[in-house]
């Protein structure tokens, strides 16, 4: 009988020690790094999202310095697994919120040595993290109609913004924040073609532009206009378009069509001078923010390789691209520079699917 309460006790202490272990990394309070003799400072991360369901995503650093690619960061700083599909990350003063779509949570980490401080938990499928002052966050939602508002402070959930549509990529200009509706899973019963405009002062739902249909990938221009690139659908229903909205007044301004609906252009990205814009379409392309039609030859053959994602070096404009491989292997990152030329290529994690450069 002692042997049995002995037990029991021993039991409830360890799972008030888990619960314990759990409520630190839920809420951890502000972050202060003071680690700044990091070596990832001068290059770019590298989010790989892994095998759906199997925690093999990673997080890798390219030295832009010693042309070297460093895999599996964290999990060698830290000593246990990201998490499972690893989406994005955004960096912010020096530390890095890498969002983690199936593990339902947001990872924060130094950036200059990939020590883990902490995670922000039950979130519901995110897909990217953006800050819109110096105190709070929005995070976007795959399964959510909502987005979810942090605390940057003490980097906890504080609130959530109803804009009755799933949410991507979001882009910040002014006091006002743009959601891109790429995904119906949120609500099926209406079309996954609009922008959701969101009052950042008041966290409040403004109103919506229609687009094209599945809105993947936004950048913002030298003049404050948004570029969106729609793909027309999974199932091709219209032509992809490229459009451009005047965010001063929230108006369609230009639209370019692509040429066939069976094309799927995805990875709208932008130079550092906001004049230059890149994305994928089995090839790169790049067109000028002048342009009122899509070019008919790629900037970048894909030479048979499975071009998976794209990214832009802000200051020199090199151009980065991702090789997804057979979707099972580690990919591969090609690196060229500003003209088309090649420089170099290194393996990465298993599907290498978001850049994030860490300029001086």
């Amino acid at each position: 009988m002692i042997k049995q309460i002995y037990s029991i006790v021993k039991i409830a202490l360890f799972s008030i020690l888990i619960f314990i272990l759990h409520s630190c990394e839920e809420d951890f309070g502000e972050v202060i790094d003071n680690d700044a003799s990091g070596k990832y400072q001068n290059g770019l991360f590298i989010v790989n999202e892994g095998l759906f369901s199997q925690g093999s995503g990673s997080l890798s650093f390219y030295s832009t310095e010693f042309s070297e690619m460093e895999n599996d960061i964290f999990y060698f700083v830290n000593e246990r697994p990201l998490g499972d599909v690893p989406q994005s990350i955004y960096m912010h003063d020096t530390l890095g919120y890498v969002v983690v779509n199936n593990s339902g949570k947001i990872e924060i980490i130094s950036l200059n040595s990939a020590k883990s401080y902490g995670s922000i938990l039950g979130l519901n499928s995110p897909r990217y993290l953006l800050p819109v002052s110096e105190d709070k966050a929005y995070v976007s939602s795959l399964y959510s109609d909502s987005l979810t508002v942090i605390d940057l402070n003490t980097n906890t959930i504080i609130s959530y913004i109803n804009i009755s549509c799933s949410s991507e990529q979001m882009k910040k200009v002014g006091d006002k924040l743009y959601a891109a509706n790429w995904s119906r899973l949120a609500a099926p019963s209406t079309e996954n073609n609009k922008i959701a405009i969101v009052d950042i002062q008041h966290d409040s739902f403004d109103s919506y532009i229609t687009v094209g249909i599945e809105p993947n990938s936004m950048v913002v221009d030298k003049n404050n206009n948004l570029w969106v690139l729609c793909s027309g659908g999974y199932d091709n229903v219209e032509k992809p378009c490229l459009m451009v909205i005047n965010t001063s007044d929230n108006t369609v301004i230009k639209q370019i069509k692509f040429s066939k609906k069976n094309m799927s252009p995805t990875s709208l990205c932008i130079n550092g001078a906001g004049d230059k814009l890149y994305f994928l379409n089995q090839d790169v392309f790049s067109l000028s923010i002048n342009d009122t039609e899509i070019p008919s030859s790629p900037f970048l053959a894909n030479d048979g390789h499975l071009f998976y994602s794209l990214g832009i070096d802000p200051q020199n404009e090199d151009v980065y691209i991702s090789d997804a491989m057979d979707y099972q292997q580690n990919g591969e990152v090609f690196r060229y520079n500003k003209y088309g030329v090649f420089l170099d290529s290194e393996r990465a994690g298993i599907i290498p699917g978001n850049f994030a450069f860490r300029t001086k």
